[in-house]
């Protein structure tokens, strides 16, 4: 509060004025008079204001305090004009004041402070202390500072609670940001495992039992989605995903995406189809691969007939990634809704999370893009997503030489005794050679002379140990960069590119058997004859 005010003292009493004979002093004695009402209504106001007000001279010592300051402090006023104001003050508080208060008094500058004071009852209250100096004199001296004093302790309370709240807060998505990896990998691990054995189940399974194979199979996929999705939602609120940015072309996204979600459609007689394109597209790829991916999945999840089409058109300066379905009709009231959590729409009750489009809309708001959509009843819906053109730079692709005519070499790490088994059981039913063990030196030491052409681990191991140190060893030992696929339940979006360095492919969990048998057939890149 700035508020300035103006005290004018007549020094001399009525009766030392000097007399002089012969001169009218009336005009004089009025004046005197104007003065002393002058103050006295000043007095008035500073008392009656709901701020303490104070007036110093050119020293800095106190001349004069409203009558707030001797009911809040207790002081009287002989104690707390000149420095006596000093003594209420907080100890620890009171050097720092009068050095701050001191330095504003040499500077003639206007004066700020927060400091404790000590009120008529012994309880230290925090105060704001504001002065400035008032014009100057028509000789042009300093003639002080005029200013209040002002309670502050609940405002100081509340901003303490708040940054307390804020701390607490921070704590508290840290915690979260470091609980949700090793989340994510303990609990795919165990669903990764039944998925493997499930798959290895069908050579197993005469025609009574596989209708009961195929709802495990549907429910341990809901259960991953579900998983996943909760993951990835609760990652995205805590703020722990930061997007890495960079140019990727659009084909190979809409390409890997059209391998993971051809089986569905196959699965509900439903055509999957992708216009080519030759785009390059600029963001974080792996974010961007996810929010296309669940606009996909939701468009095959609503889709009982015909098919999904999906492409990419320029737009704008912009391309745009564009979703059609023929399922159900989203009503212009309900667009909104869909990108809420936990809510679905009439008659749309389906296996899912019930997260929605929730995971679109937070991760576009990451990135910073627009996500369209436009339904019509009895033709589907279509979803466009908004990607900024990028350019194209060349890739960096694994090249590996592996030796033809013999059965595939497979050295694995997996920690989790129920994965490495399921694991080593399905890759040894389709002709694989496999090496498996806990950990980096546990596998070189079963593999002894023996040379693998592909390396597949787990990228958690026990100890702190990851699949990369499990990659540099067996390659380290053989001699040569070894195919490498890296398997992984974290859902930290700069894992794939920062194992990428290494120049391995990295698989998340739970495990597609289908998609690791082509990611060994592509590292391969021979026919192998099994031995």
């Amino acid at each position: 509060m700035d508020l300035e005010f103006f005290t004018f003292r007549v020094h001399e009493e009525d009766e030392k004025m000097p007399k002089l004979a012969g001169l009218d002093i009336t005009p004089f004695m009025q004046a005197q008079a104007v003065l002393r009402e002058s103050e006295a209504h000043f007095r008035s106001i500073a008392d009656t204001a709901p701020a303490i007000l104070w007036e110093t001279g050119p020293d800095g010592a106190g001349t004069f305090v409203s009558r707030g300051w001797y009911e809040y402090t207790g002081q009287t006023e002989a104690a707390a004009l000149g420095h006596g104001w000093l003594d209420v003050l907080h100890p620890e508080d009171r050097d720092e004041v009068t050095a701050s208060f001191g330095a504003a008094i040499d500077q003639q500058s206007p004066f700020a402070r927060e400091y404790r004071l000590r009120r008529a009852d012994g309880v230290y209250r925090w105060v704001l202390d504001q002065g400035r100096p008032p014009p100057f004199s028509p000789s042009g001296s300093f003639l002080g500072y005029v200013g209040s004093v002002v309670d502050i302790t609940e405002h100081r309370q509340a901003e303490d609670a708040l940054q307390a709240a804020k701390a607490e807060a921070e704590r508290a998505n840290e915690a979260k940001s470091r609980f949700l990896p090793a989340a994510s990998h303990d609990l795919r691990q165990p669903l990764s495992a039944l998925s493997v054995y499930a798959k290895v189940l069908e050579g197993h399974v005469d025609s009574a039992g596989a209708p009961f194979l195929a709802k495990l199979k549907a429910c341990l996929g809901c259960l991953g989605a579900l998983l996943s999705e909760l993951l990835d939602l609760s990652k995205l609120q805590a703020g722990a995903i930061k997007p890495n940015c960079g140019n990727f072309p659009v084909a190979d996204v809409l390409a890997r995406l059209l391998s993971v979600h051809e089986p569905e459609t196959g699965l509900k007689s439903l055509r999957l189809h992708c216009w080519p394109s030759t785009l390059w597209g600029r963001t974080d790829a792996v974010l961007f691969e996810c929010i296309v991916g669940n606009v996909i999945e939701n468009a095959v999840r609503y889709t009982d007939d015909g098919g999904v089409l999906v492409g990419c058109r320029r737009r704008g300066g912009k391309a745009w990634v564009e979703v059609w379905d023929t399922g159900i009709c989203i009503p212009p009231d309900k667009t909104a809704e869909i990108f809420e959590e936990f809510r679905q729409l009439d008659g749309a009750r389906t296996c899912g999370s019930g997260l929605g489009l929730a995971p679109v809309a937070k991760t576009a708001e990451l990135l910073g893009l627009e996500v369209r959509v436009r339904s019509r009843p009895g033709r589907g819906s279509a979803f466009a997503i908004e990607l900024p053109l990028g350019c194209s730079s060349p890739g960096i692709l694994p090249e590996f030489d592996i030796v033809p005519g013999r059965a595939l070499r497979i050295a694995l790490a997996e920690d989790n005794a129920s994965v490495r088994e399921a694991l080593t059981e399905a890759l040894q039913s389709i002709g694989r050679r496999v090496w498996a063990a806990d950990s980096g030196p546990a596998l070189c030491a079963v593999l002894g002379e023996a040379a693998p052409d592909i390396v597949i681990s787990d990228y958690r191991l026990a100890h702190g140990e990851t699949g990369v140190d499990v990659i540099r060893a067996t390659r380290d030992a053989v001699g040569r960069d070894v195919p490498a696929i890296l398997m992984t339940g974290d859902t930290d979006p700069d894992l794939p590119s920062n194992i990428a360095l290494h120049r391995a492919v990295v698989l998340h969990k739970p495990l597609d058997l289908e998609t690791l048998h082509a990611y060994i057939e592509d590292l391969s890149n021979s026919d192998d004859n099994p031995a």
